[in-house]
């Protein structure tokens, strides 16, 4: 009995990580950037699958590179789904799914006759899907 609830409390148990998220488009010379980097947990709900779910918290930002610059940087979210899939004893490949967020608040942009803005209540939305490298 003692190994069955053992063998059902290991899968629950979370791990701590690390996210970084990036995201960056130019168009006409303006050249834009979203980054969110937050503190996650991951958590595999099966013990034999490579299946985890997992969440963050951090801090977020978004950079246009305007004269003067345009930035603001506040609150970021991470959801996410994925997938370690074993290429070696200690190495997978991890397809993922994010789901990135970002409350930035209010920050200035600069006009193209000269003067600000004000950006409200700026918030950022970004769904990445990629591949990452996990190292166990």
């Amino acid at each position: 009995m003692q190994d069955n609830l053992h063998l059902w409390l290991i899968p629950l148990l979370p791990l701590i990580g690390g996210a970084i998220n990036g995201w960056s488009r130019s168009n006409a010379g303006l050249t834009e950037t979203i980054a969110n980097v937050a503190a996650s947990v991951y958590l595999y709900p099966a013990t034999r699958s490579g299946f985890f779910v997992t969440g963050g918290l951090g801090v977020s930002s978004y950079h246009a590179n305007t004269f003067p610059s345009s930035e603001g940087t506040g609150l970021g979210l991470t959801a996410g789904a994925g997938y370690d899939i074993r290429v070696g004893r200690d190495v997978s490949l991890t397809p993922v799914v994010n789901f990135v967020f970002g409350a930035l608040g209010d920050f200035d942009v600069p006009l193209n006759g000269g003067g600000f803005a004000t950006a409200r209540g700026w918030k950022q939305h970004v769904v990445d899907v990629g591949l990452g490298v996990t190292f166990h």
